[in-house]
């Protein structure tokens, strides 16, 4: 019973280990990302928010039904003086008419038949939903981005700690091999100091590595809009990333256009809505035309609850035109400040794309030089492991010194390091390059 109760206990602690912890890809991370991150919620409402936008301007031009109801009561009935002439003789020239009860209840449409500015507006509308999605693009591409290298830092750093493991392993081989030289007389006390404080400088590094992974993943889950309290794996790693990557060659020769950019249709969709905004203004000069229906049924009676009271319609149909005469030069003011507006815009669009072609100019000369970078930090890792092991080999044959093994044992720890700083670099520079060009 208490086997079967502890396989119980951990199945169930297997289960909330998987419940609490999820493992991505770079794909997943971003996909995830695409959904979860407040931003994206944040655009997706500002989505919602264009469309009702779009109705509640729509809803300006079609017919509006209101319906009221008015009780009045005359506690004192207002007078009115009649001429002489129709004065009785000997009767007094001041009346009162009315009834002290009067009850008003109807409906009232209004419809615009029309208005060039309604129709010119709602074209504007429509824009601004379409400005709004395009918004949306932008910062998805922007996420893309923060998660793909929030990862690959990651990575990194696991390829550092992967690093480290390999070195310790190799490095307690090696003294606990001088240990034993040195029992046998063959080697002396500080070889084997000198590769214990190698060990413990090796282990506090790693300690340290780890503690800058926790915190890199933080800001990996903060970018992808993951809980901060749940664990994360990642499923990949810098050489499957590099390998499932395009060439250097095909990134750096691959075809691009400034338009290719998000914040070049940006601009070009506010433009177009200022060129919108500048013939509503001018289709304001045209005339405009509504109409009205009022149907109404009153009561006025001295008894609001009587049986004899009757009620009495009243309907009204009209229609009115509305011509603009003189504004004091208000509309072509705001044409005018409409047209400098877009000039700006231009101005900005100009110098949109001088920037995008310097970023991506910047981002392939940063493509190279990581590249070249990394070609001479992995020939430069290979030749100090050779070193190192030739050196080690030298000393167990008993014709090196044990300080030029550790000399060629801080070269090789710096080479690794620096070739894993040089292939982040890179994939650093590929991923601002894929962003330049509007591949990413």
């Amino acid at each position: 019973m208490k086997i079967y109760l502890s396989t119980i206990v951990l199945v169930i602690a297997g289960m909330l280990t998987t419940i609490k912890s999820q493992s991505f890809s770079l794909d997943e991370a971003i996909d995830y990302a695409l959904v979860n991150h407040n931003s994206i919620k944040q655009e997706h409402l500002n989505q919602q928010d264009a469309t009702y936008q779009v109705k509640e301007y729509w809803a300006r031009g079609l017919p509006q039904v209101n319906g009221k109801v008015g009780y009045q009561y005359f506690f004192e009935i207002p007078t009115t003086i009649l001429p002489e002439e129709f004065a009785m003789p000997g009767q007094p020239a001041e009346v009162q008419f009315g009834t002290t009860n009067n009850l008003t209840a109807g409906l009232s449409a209004n419809a615009l038949l029309f208005d060039g500015g309604f129709l010119v507006g709602l074209k504007a509308q429509r824009m601004y939903k379409e400005l709004v999605n395009s918004q949306i693009g932008q910062t998805e591409r922007d996420i893309r981005v923060n998660v793909t290298k929030a990862y690959l830092n990651v990575l990194a750093l696991k390829e550092s700690m992967d690093i480290i493991d390999g070195n310790i392993s190799s490095i307690e081989k090696t003294r606990d091999e001088t240990k034993a030289l040195y029992e046998n007389g063959f080697a002396e006390q500080l070889d084997v100091d000198r590769l214990d404080l190698t060990l413990q400088n090796l282990q506090t590094e790693k300690q340290n590595i780890d503690q800058v992974i926790e915190s890199t993943k933080l800001i990996l889950k903060f970018q992808m809009g993951h809980p901060l309290n749940e664990e994360i794996i990642l499923t990949d790693d810098v050489s499957r990333i590099q390998a499932s990557s395009v060439s250097k060659d095909e990134l750096l020769q691959a075809s691009w256009s400034v338009d290719d950019r998000v914040e070049i249709g940006l601009i070009d969709q506010s433009i177009e809505l200022t060129d919108i905004n500048i013939r509503s203004i001018k289709a304001q000069y045209l005339p405009s035309l509504t109409a009205s229906v009022d149907y109404n049924q009153s009561l006025q009676t001295n008894d609001l609850f009587g049986s004899n009271n009757s009620w009495f319609p009243t309907g009204i149909v009209g229609l009115n035109l509305g011509i603009p005469i003189y504004d004091a030069g208000d509309k072509k003011a705001k044409i005018e400040r409409a047209k400098i507006q877009q000039e700006g815009l231009l101005l900005q669009r100009n110098d949109m794309s001088r920037l995008i072609e310097l970023e991506i100019t910047s981002a392939q000369i940063a493509v190279e030089n990581a590249y070249r970078n990394l070609d001479q930090r992995q020939a430069a890792q290979v030749l100090a492991e050779k070193i190192y092991n030739t050196t080690l080999v030298k000393y167990k044959e008993g014709v090196g010194a044990s300080l030029e093994v550790n000399q060629a044992e801080v070269d090789m720890l710096a080479a690794q390091r620096n070739y894993i700083d040089a292939l982040f670099n890179y994939l650093l520079a590929r991923t601002d390059l894929e962003r330049a060009i509007g591949k990413l």
